[in-house]
């Protein structure tokens, strides 16, 4: 029998292209308030000039991109306030927090928004 292969020849991140683990948080989402792994999320888009990062859970940053667009996260949406404000929000979180831990929202970005770089 041959040597068993480490971890890092299994798991080679060049190979894989795993993101890079600054991305992902220890805080809990600041739109939940949940306990779960969370990542970066650019109140404003990057691409619409955003700087401001917070941790935010996949089931609220899936949420925030499937309901509104850049534009309105520039324009209107450009605070965890307004977001946590806006009533579709309120009843996602309601929502939310009847699932378990473990669920999150899913969503299938792009099949109701316009094609294109900007919105």
């Amino acid at each position: 029998m041959g040597a068993i292969p480490t971890s890092s020849a299994i798991f080679d991140s060049a190979l894989v292209g795993y993101a890079p683990a600054k991305i992902f948080m220890t805080e809990s989402c600041v739109f939940c308030k949940r306990e779960i792994p969370t990542r970066g999320h650019h109140v404003v888009p990057r691409c619409k000039g955003g700087t401001e990062i917070v941790p935010a859970c996949h089931s609220c940053e899936d949420f925030i991109h499937k309901t509104w667009s850049h534009n309105e996260l520039r324009d209107t949406f450009n605070t965890v306030e307004s977001i946590l404000a806006d009533a579709r929000f309120q009843k996602f979180l309601k929502w939310l927090h009847k699932q378990q831990g473990t669920a999150f929202f899913r969503s299938q970005r792009g099949r109701t928004r316009r094609p294109g770089k900007y919105r």
